[in-house]
């Protein structure tokens, strides 16, 4: 007879074979099944990995900004753009607080919290951005987002500094076209009727001259004596009105020259010429300038230089080009002379560079700077910021003529109120 214990192995040993029968039959019936669905699964999730890469390719392959906030402004997408404008990773922004990790849009969370509330598209045009001592001008568009009851939203935003120069380029250019017609046509009108007072006035001086004989006998023969005439007029201050009106008529024909300067193309012949020894001499120039000198203090200034190379000679008229940055000294020297009261150290700021077929040069000052309506205007002949008969108002306009009608090349400017003033040359090689 078998003890309980034998009894109970035995039991225990078939249970065992009767559930891992159980459990074969289970899995031959269930397998092929469990297979596909698992085999389907890794193709679904190959496939939402495939779209999401290309999503996120798509996104980050984009020129503009992209940035993805939810209801609370915390950050959920952040594209390459934004990496490369804020100089913070994907992994630093997301989650953090839109404003905290993208100051500029700090200004605009009140439209953000608009589009976030009332879910309607929003766009802002020709934003003005100060970056880095740099102007930028974007275009900021706010697209609302609603997924599975959150609401967020996308902001996109694209930089449209070159095209806005671009821009104001054209317009310059057409607005100078047809100031230098009328320019020239203004300077001839007067050029005659000034060249008559000129003269007039040089005979009158020369009429009262007692070293020419013609005027002694022509006083004898009216019985007075030339010297009592001009004792007269010395008394009487006649001479010394004299003398400022020629004054004032030779800074009228200078006037005249500069007119007729800006409204024609150069045919000044050019040659290849070491531009930065050029400007080392026009600063050499600039520093024994009479009103640079005494009124402005040039010698003063600090002159940081910024050289690429190897800088190549440039075909140019001497004479001109040193024109050109003898006038943005000057101006640079003037916009410099109001930080005195702030004992603020004058720097004037020279880099030249040279990009395939043309170079650069910049002459950056870090004087009091300029808003936009005066930038926009300094080119054009007679503008001036200065005080009466303190300037002509036609030195930056000849200058940009000499460079883009004579030379072909470019000029614009940048500036900061309160930071200063950058002028970029371009010139073709």
């Amino acid at each position: 007879m078998k003890k309980h214990s034998d009894w109970k192995e035995n039991h225990d040993d078939l249970r065992k074979k009767i559930l891992g029968i159980g459990e074969q039959s289970v899995r031959k019936s269930y397998y092929p099944e469990l297979q596909k669905k698992l085999t389907e699964i890794e193709a679904q999730n190959t496939e939402l990995r495939q779209t999401k890469n290309f999503l996120d390719n798509i996104i980050n392959s984009m020129p503009s900004i992209l940035i993805g906030i939810d209801q609370i402004r915390k950050v959920t997408h952040w594209n390459q753009a934004a990496e490369h404008s804020t100089g913070l990773s994907t992994d630093q922004a997301i989650g953090k607080v839109l404003e905290n990790v993208f100051p500029p849009l700090e200004e605009h969370m009140e439209s953000i919290h608009q589009i976030l509330q009332q879910g309607e598209t929003l766009k802002l045009e020709h934003v003005t951005i100060h970056q880095k001592d740099e102007v930028y001008y974007w275009d900021i568009t706010l697209y609302p987002l609603v997924f599975e009851n959150t609401k967020g939203a996308v902001i996109r935003i694209d930089d449209i500094t070159q095209h806005v120069r671009l821009e104001e380029m054209v317009v310059q250019a057409e607005k100078m076209m047809s100031l230098g017609g009328l320019a020239a046509g203004i300077a001839h009108e007067i050029n005659n009727p000034l060249s008559i007072i000129m003269q007039s006035l040089q005979n009158f001086v020369r009429i009262l001259s007692p070293e020419i004989e013609a005027n002694l006998k022509a006083a004898q023969s009216m019985g007075i004596e030339l010297d009592q005439i001009r004792a007269y007029m010395d008394k009487r201050k006649v001479l010394p009105l004299i003398e400022g009106s020629q004054q004032a008529a030779a800074r009228a024909s200078e006037i005249i020259k500069d007119m007729l300067q800006f409204s024609r193309r150069g045919e000044s012949e050019k040659k290849l010429t070491d531009l930065i020894g050029l400007i080392e001499k026009t600063i050499a120039l600039a520093s024994t300038d009479h009103d640079l000198k005494h009124k402005y203090d040039f010698q003063n200034i600090h002159i940081n230089w910024d050289v690429a190379h190897d800088f190549p000679q440039v075909p140019c008229a001497q004479s001109e080009i040193q024109q050109v940055f003898f006038n943005l000294l000057k101006n640079a020297a003037e916009a410099m002379d109001p930080i005195k009261k702030e004992a603020k150290e004058s720097m004037i700021f020279l880099r030249a560079s040279q990009e395939g077929k043309r170079i650069h040069i910049e002459v950056e000052d870090n004087g009091i700077g300029m808003e936009d309506n005066v930038r926009k205007c300094i080119f054009e002949p007679f503008f001036t910021t200065k005080q009466a008969m303190a300037g002509t108002g036609l030195g930056l306009s000849v200058s940009y003529f000499i460079i883009t009608s004579n030379h072909q090349g470019t000029v614009t400017v940048e500036s900061t109120p309160g930071k200063g003033t950058r002028f970029l040359i371009q010139l073709p090689l």
